[in-house]
């Protein structure tokens, strides 16, 4: 993974899990960067909100990166994004407005499992959820998160304009 990415990704983690990074610090930039710099340059990545953890597309290929506080660990698991088998589950969330901007914002949730996992695809599940801006001509912005979504449904052939 190049170096830009790499910086980016770990912008991304400590700007929205500051508080339980921040004892681990210096140690983790090192273990993540040595770790990132084994995977390839991604088509996509995005840092869930809700628990450390970054995902990315590469290759065919989709990589969740775990960080675990507790343990002072990174973690790795890829597996083959098989299109055919990928099902994608999406919902439209909660809206609010943002005065400031005079934009509407659309939360959306992704659900991405393979077909084949049958009653254990929550184990595997990747789950990603977004958000949309709108402005008031009706113009899209979709956040980092909503970006990625969009482009691992793209895969399997959802039509992702943004």
């Amino acid at each position: 993974m190049e170096n830009a990415t790499i910086r980016a990704i770990l912008n991304e983690l400590h700007r929205h899990h500051a508080e339980p990074l921040a004892p681990w610090v210096g140690e983790f930039d090192d273990d993540l960067t040595r770790t990132l710099d084994l995977l390839p340059e991604p088509e996509a990545w995005t840092v869930a909100r809700t628990e450390p953890v970054t995902v990315a597309q590469a290759n065919k290929m989709l990589f969740r990166v775990t960080l675990d506080f507790a343990r002072k660990l990174v973690a790795v698991a890829s597996r083959p994004l098989r299109v055919e088998k990928l099902v994608v589950i999406f919902e439209w969330g909660a809206e609010s407005r943002d005065d400031d901007a005079n934009e509407l914002v659309r939360e959306t949730s992704w659900l991405f499992y393979d077909a084949d996992e049958g009653e254990h695809a929550g184990e595997n599940a990747l789950r990603i959820d977004g958000a949309v801006r709108l402005d008031n001509r009706g113009v899209e912005r979709p956040d980092d998160r909503e970006r990625f979504a969009r482009s691992l449904a793209g895969e399997v052939g959802w039509g992702t304009a943004y």
